[in-house]
This record gives C-alpha cells, structure tokens and sequence, in this order.
C-alpha cells in the first residue's frame, strides 16, 4: 500500500477550499488526506467537514507562524484569500505573502534544510482590484 499524500487546504470552510476538500474525501482511491484549515473549527461548516473525514485545523491567515504549523508535513497547500472579509487590497497582500512564506517554511528545516517527505508548494488565489471607476 502507499502512503497517502497530504494536500492543506486554506478557507476549508468556503466555497473553493469546501469544495477541494470534499471532492478529496469523496475519492478515497485518490492517495490524499486533507488537513481542512479554518479559522474557527467549531463552525457548523467546519463540523460537517469533521462528520466527512476532514482533519480539522484552526489557522489565522495573517498569522505566518500559524499557517507554517498548519503547513507542516503537506505535500501541496491549496491557499484563497478572502478579500471579502476586509475589502483592503494591502492585508489580502499580506495575507497571500503569509500563506506564501509559511509553504516555503514548511518546506525547510531549521538549518535551512528540506525536511525528509515534505514537498509544500502554493497555489494563490489573489483578487486584488479597485472598486474605483477609471
């Protein structure tokens, strides 16, 4: 048998992220697990996510640190801003530039070496625009 591959998946309570997560818990055949990463694990979406199979994970995404312990170990991260929570471009950059920086970490020992089995990369989703008529 072999060993599955993990996949974190940021805003796991969303549309996008709910989305990849379930479509991973609907194929067991497919060799991934699913850390569902949220900001609040005690949300009815996050409990359904939990009844699925989900591992649930509380992280901030404006808390680096958070997301690299949330990162740790995953061989992919699937990451979304929600611009929609603050309507400000430079926090939902700050935000993409946290997600970023933890894959990267996660990635790297502390002597600045790969860990053994972890293959952290990032997909960002940035929607940055102005509301302003040109």
């Amino acid at each position: 048998m072999t060993e599955s591959k993990t996949i974190a998946v940021v805003s796991a309570t969303g549309a996008q992220g709910g989305g990849l997560v379930r479509a991973i818990l609907e194929d067991p055949s497919s060799g991934f697990t699913v850390p569902a990463i949220t900001r609040d694990t005690s949300s009815e979406k996050a409990k359904e996510l939990a009844r699925l199979g989900a591992e649930l994970v509380a992280a901030d995404i404006s808390d680096e640190a958070d997301l690299e312990k949330a990162f740790e170990g995953a061989h992919a991260a699937f990451c979304v801003t929600f611009s929609w929570a603050h309507f400000s471009p430079g926090k939902e950059m700050a935000e993409a530039r946290n997600m970023a920086k933890a894959t990267s970490a996660a990635r790297r020992s502390k002597r600045g070496r790969r860990r053994e089995g972890t293959r952290c990369r990032q997909w960002a989703r940035v929607a940055v625009g102005s509301t302003k008529a040109s």
